[in-house]
């Protein structure tokens, strides 16, 4: 796993999966999650907007139909392929 340190994201498009962020900011970004492994460790967010897509989506689509999280709690959007993120 690729490990990044004390790096600045502003106005980005960023791909949680495989990495590890360690006091790290997030300024204006699109976060990207597929479900793969991550860390994320001191980071800080503001105004930035997450994407589940891939196994991620799938496993809240699992946990909504089973009851475990609110339809409510995160809305379910049509995401790309997460090939396509890559």
């Amino acid at each position: 796993m690729e490990t990044i340190i004390g790096k600045s994201f502003k106005d980005q498009d960023v791909v949680i999966d495989d990495r590890c962020y360690v006091n790290c900011k997030f300024k204006n970004c699109k976060i990207i999650f597929t479900g793969g492994d991550h860390s994320l460790v001191d980071v800080q967010f503001e105004n930035c907007q997450i994407m589940i897509t891939g196994l991620a989506s799938k496993t809240l689509q699992f946990l909504h139909a089973v009851g475990v999280l609110p339809q409510a709690a995160v809305p379910m959007p049509q995401l790309p392929d997460a090939g396509a993120l890559h």
